[in-house]
């Protein structure tokens, strides 16, 4: 696993007090410009982006509700904190609520049931670890809009398809089958396809414009899907999907007096 190898030599270097520590810094940072060089919206001055809206994807919640580790609850919340000191709007499609809630329910029968052999292993050791029972889980996935209203993230329940904005999903869905994305798509396609539904036709080239993104940790989904929707969106349109990734480097240079140096969200794997 590349990235485990990397966040272990990276550790390393810290822990040890390595003089190549510097040097890291310095590389970490050529490529946070080089991202933002490449891809980031130069044109905007303003600090706060009240008319961006994210959309945030089921994996991102989970994390930020402590389900994926420590680590990756550290970085989404800061990840979070950065979005929220733009004055972004943060949401999730009633779909990715309902699909949480459905994973909840499906981890605490499996609990109940002793059916271990289904769970990710590091994911049942977290549960185990926790204490999470299939009780915990059942009034967590209840309260799951509540706890979300608290973190600053509403759910959209009001999305309406308007059919003249619509992207072609059923080709998207074959495009990424082609690829190797054979299992849990639905879900991801259909938010991307709400999300290209929502920009209603309109270029949105500058973080001045309405805007509307899909926010994934998946970079290949990104990828893969944005290729495919650009052809449909007018000519020099910022794209549908955006991954945390990227976004947080070029929220973090629109804000850098958020942090001292840089964000700390790490290089990691699900569960480190």
């Amino acid at each position: 696993n590349t990235e485990y190898l990397t966040a272990t030599f990276i550790k390393s270097l810290f822990d040890t007090a390595s003089l190549l520590t510097n040097d890291l810094n310095t590389i970490i940072k050529g490529i946070i410009l080089s991202n933002y060089i490449s891809y980031a919206d130069k044109a905007t001055n303003q600090r706060h982006l009240k008319n961006v809206t994210l959309y945030l994807d089921t994996p991102i919640i989970l994390g930020i509700l402590g389900y994926s580790g420590h680590s990756k609850e550290v970085a989404l919340r800061e990840f979070l904190e950065l979005i929220q000191s733009l004055q972004i709007n943060i949401k999730i499609f009633d779909i990715t609520q309902d699909e949480i809630q459905k994973l909840l329910h499906t981890w605490g029968i499996d609990l109940e049931r002793k059916n271990y052999t289904k769970f990710n292993s590091k994911t049942l050791e977290l549960l185990r670890a926790k204490g999470i029972d299939k009780a915990r889980l059942e009034t967590e996935s209840a309260l799951l809009e509540k706890s979300l209203n608290k973190l600053g993230i509403n759910v959209d329940s009001q999305f309406k398809w308007e059919e003249q904005y619509n992207c072609d999903f059923a080709a998207l869905e074959r495009t990424l089958i082609k690829k190797g994305f054979e299992n849990n798509l639905r879900h991801d396609i259909n938010c991307a396809a709400r999300t290209f539904n929502l920009r209603a036709g309109r270029r949105a080239s500058t973080l001045n414009d309405k805007l509307d993104l899909f926010v994934t940790l998946n970079a290949s989904f990104e990828r893969l899907a944005n290729s495919h929707l650009i052809n449909e969106l007018p000519s020099g349109s910022i794209p549908v999907v955006i991954s945390e990734r990227l976004l947080s480097t070029v929220l973090w240079l629109k804000n850098p007096n958020i942090y001292k140096n840089l964000p700390s969200t790490p290089v990691y794997r699900d569960w480190e």
